[in-house]
């Protein structure tokens, strides 16, 4: 099974390797603020959410019956996740807390897209919300225009909750 990575884990994996790789080459002292601060998150494994309340989400690793209830952070304002959403969780200063895990899907919106309503994208059902952040002046009802939706997975069969929209650069 391939294996996905969101927008912050790349960049978050990417800036520890480069802090790593200047560290290693004797730039940096070790005990440095510098040092400290090339990785101060760690990632840990997907989680499932069960329940989501307000600012915190019960969620699940990999099916596993225990849960932990941890804070919600880095989704847009007024976002609710809904049970069976995948998210990362990450460590930060100790603490755990849930952020968003995406996969891009790209094509044409088809049918006029409604708030809280699924539509078919790319050939995937996909929820667009009020609460779905809108980049580069997206119009959403442009038929011929292709978009990139960064969509959030469930594993209870529902569809894409589309978290994200933003017009697909032409090559």
């Amino acid at each position: 099974m391939e294996k996905r990575y969101g927008r912050r884990e790349v960049i978050t994996k990417a800036v520890g390797v480069m802090a790593a790789g200047v560290a290693a080459g004797g730039v940096l002292g070790s005990g440095s603020a510098a040092t400290a601060a090339a990785s101060p998150r760690r990632s840990l494994p997907l989680a499932t959410v069960r329940r989501h309340m307000g600012s915190v989400a019960q969620v699940a690793v990999d099916e596993a019956e225990s849960t932990m209830t941890v804070p919600v952070k880095g989704f847009p304002a007024g976002w609710r996740l809904r049970p069976g959403d995948r998210v990362f969780l990450r460590e930060t200063a100790g603490k755990k807390q849930a952020t968003p895990w995406v996969r891009p899907v790209e094509g044409v919106i088809e049918g006029q897209p409604t708030a809280g309503r699924s539509l078919k994208m790319a050939g995937q059902n996909v929820v667009i919300g009020e609460e779905t952040v809108v980049v580069g002046g997206a119009d959403r009802s442009d038929a011929s225009v292709a978009y990139v939706a960064d969509c959030i997975e469930n594993v209870r069969g529902r569809p894409l909750s589309c978290v994200a929209l933003k017009p697909r650069r032409s090559s």
